[in-house]
């Protein structure tokens, strides 16, 4: 785990500094036991400035520090707002793990006091200190609360949290550009199976079903991917009507997950959701080409595949 994403404080810059100690003349006492004739050596002003300058980069390497936790902070409240009043997104993961209430309120309250401690005003300190004491239906929106991380410390981990958080709240045309952009920009990011599993979501959404089943189905390759993930790229591929996709998710899913975990209950529960948003109350039928596939998967109704063709049929 990244250390900006523990529930723990990174460190202190009292570490750094001895309680009662002034903040930035340190070099004054050397500086005055070189006086001579009271002139200062040459020697005596560079050895201040030399340390002044020490403090000053340890200064701004502590307000990076700061600036990462409150950037965690509001990843991770974004990603509980975006679960409270979410609108679209059915077929993605949480932006982020989701952290619960009450353990995102401590992390905040540790987080808070040390910024107090190491005398530092920040961007985000007044909203995170308003977000602990208040309850969570009043917070920002999700957007809102990830497009503030993204102020605070841009990168993948910020931009993935966006654009999660843009599905959640109904704007998969905008989350799509998101997750398009982060592809584009590096040949293999790091979470490259929650970008392709967000785009995926995004399409699905906008009606995009083949381009949805492709991102499903390359987010499902990778070690990155979810349960949700490949449960969706099964579901797709029926509704589209690719026997040889299909095939191959049913396959994957049967392999790779267990009928039993609480990860592919809740899968299914959020498919289950966006089928019944997407079918607006109508029958489905498996296609001709993939009916032979679909009748077959259901003769082991307890398997994963046939748990979802369950619910499709």
């Amino acid at each position: 785990m990244n250390p900006s994403d523990s529930d723990a404080p990174l460190w202190s810059f009292q570490l750094l500094r001895p309680e009662g100690a002034p903040s930035v003349p340190l070099a004054a006492p050397a500086a005055r036991s070189a006086r001579s004739d009271g002139h200062i050596t040459r020697d005596a002003d560079a050895a201040s400035l030399e340390q002044r300058g020490l403090i000053s980069a340890a200064e701004r390497e502590l307000e990076l520090v700061h600036r990462a936790e409150l950037a965690s902070l509001l990843r991770a409240a974004a990603g509980i707002r975006a679960r409270q009043g979410e609108l679209g997104g059915l077929l993605a993961r949480s932006p982020g793990s989701v952290q619960p209430v009450e353990s995102w309120r401590r992390s905040a309250r540790s987080t808070l006091e040390l910024a107090r401690n190491d005398g530092l005003e920040l961007p985000g300190l007044a909203l995170v200190a308003t977000l602990a004491s208040q309850a969570v239906s009043r917070w920002p929106s999700a957007v809102r609360l990830a497009r503030l991380a993204l102020e605070l410390l841009d990168g993948e981990r910020a931009r993935v949290t966006l654009g999660f958080a843009l599905l959640a709240g109904g704007e998969p045309d905008r989350a799509a550009r998101v997750f398009a952009q982060l592809l584009r920009a590096v040949p293999r990011p790091r979470r490259r199976g929650e970008i392709l599993e967000g785009l995926a979501a995004a399409h699905a959404d906008l009606g995009r079903l083949r381009l949805a089943l492709g991102a499903f189905d390359q987010a499902a390759d990778d070690p990155g991917s979810s349960v949700l993930s490949l449960v969706s790229a099964l579901q797709l591929a029926f509704l589209v009507g690719d026997v040889a996709r299909a095939g191959r998710a049913a396959a994957r899913l049967d392999l790779l997950v267990d009928p039993a975990s609480p990860e592919f209950s809740a899968a299914l529960g959020r498919s289950r959701s966006w089928m019944e948003v997407f079918s607006q109350g109508r029958p489905w039928r498996p296609r001709n080409e993939t009916e032979p596939l679909f009748r077959s998967l259901l003769l082991a109704p307890s398997s994963p595949a046939g748990r979802v063709c369950r619910f499709l049929g």
